[in-house]
């Protein structure tokens, strides 16, 4: 069997979105964030240099690895994918786990030698069928950092009696969902996301991103906008990112003053009642501040499984370098990607 690594361009779109969507239809690691739209709208707001790699196997792709470049002071950093860790890593299908992450591993390693790279990390497949992608990640990658999440497979999912009566509190009180995008209510949207960000110590996505998700929604049923409003004022929003198989919690927000209200419960369960329209599989909550946080403990209320995923990170460069450098220096030179675990800094 002869894999042909090769970086892959716009052109081969057609490719990439054929191979995702036919993988997604028995594969939960392929997520919304894979596919094109989501690449264009990171270069769109300037994340970083798309540097994708597909294997084809007899002119057919069967491996992607999605991943971004960025070019600082002291050099530059690899990131799949950046922009606070969406879940990505390799994509391949099982029965060509192996032979494929070893090929696209040797690949980049190749690519990266040949310049003056800082570091390169890699977050984990979203789900524990891809354990062999994980070992070898291991095997390559020095540093491994665990974060948590948690998921909600929706063959099993059961709304309690509690998220019953917050959803007739919302309704009573005159809450109403609608899924128009406005101008107006992108910038409602923003502001209201901007207060709790400030509030909870939450980084911030530009606008520019919310501006081409919802340039996306129009062209692609990958994303999905919701507005929850009272007596027409936007109270709150969601964003969902979508793959055929998994249906992915993107930037929700609500006005604090009207958080009583339950406004954010009726947007998930209007998201929800999408996913059996779309007969997904997995809904994916992304990850929480920790687990004793209130947004932590709102999702689990929703119920479902508390899983883990890894961040793998191989330096380039000695601890004393990302010393001199530092936290700030490395945050400001390389927003939105994971350059070094922070608590390895002295």
């Amino acid at each position: 069997m002869e894999i042909l690594v090769k970086t892959l361009e716009k052109e081969n779109d057609g490719d990439l979105i054929a191979f995702l969507d036919d993988l997604s239809s028995t594969n939960d690691s392929v997520l919304g964030y894979h596919y094109p739209f989501y690449r264009e709208m990171l270069e769109k707001c300037e994340v970083g240099t798309a540097l994708y790699l597909g294997a084809y196997i007899e002119n057919s792709l069967q491996g992607v690895l999605p991943g971004f470049v960025k070019e600082g002071n002291g050099g530059k950093v690899y990131s799949s994918l950046p922009f606070f860790g969406p879940n990505a890593s390799i994509i391949v299908d099982q029965k060509f786990q192996d032979r494929i992450t070893q090929e696209l591993l040797l690949h980049l390693e190749k690519l990266l030698k040949k310049e003056n790279y800082i570091s390169v990390s890699m977050y984990s497949p979203f789900m524990e069928n891809t354990s062999t992608i994980s070992e070898k990640l291991r095997e390559k990658f020095p540093i491994e950092v665990k974060k948590h999440t948690n998921f909600i497979r929706l063959n099993d999912l059961k709304i309690s009696s509690k998220i019953k009566y917050d959803l007739r509190k919302a309704e009573k009180a005159g809450v109403l969902v609608d899924s128009i995008v406005t101008e107006k209510k992108l910038n409602d949207l923003y502001n209201i996301y901007l207060q709790n960000c400030a509030d909870f110590n939450i980084p911030v996505k530009p606008f520019s991103c919310i501006e081409y998700l919802a340039f996306a929604a129009k062209n692609t049923n990958k994303v999905s906008f919701y507005f929850s409003m009272l007596d027409d004022e936007v109270i709150g929003g969601l964003i969902m990112i979508w793959s055929n198989g998994v249906a992915s919690y993107y930037l929700p927000c609500a006005k604090n003053e009207h958080r009583t209200l339950q406004a954010n419960s009726l947007l998930i369960s209007v998201a929800l009642k999408e996913t059996q329209e779309r007969r997904v599989r997995i809904w994916n909550w992304e990850s929480s501040p920790s687990q004793e946080s209130g947004v932590y403990k709102f999702k689990k209320k929703w119920g479902g499984t508390d899983g883990c995923y890894s961040i793998f990170v191989k330096p380039f460069k000695d601890e004393s370098f990302f010393e001199k450098l530092g936290p700030k220096k490395i945050a400001d030179q390389f927003p939105y990607f994971f350059v070094y675990p922070f608590n390895m800094i002295k």
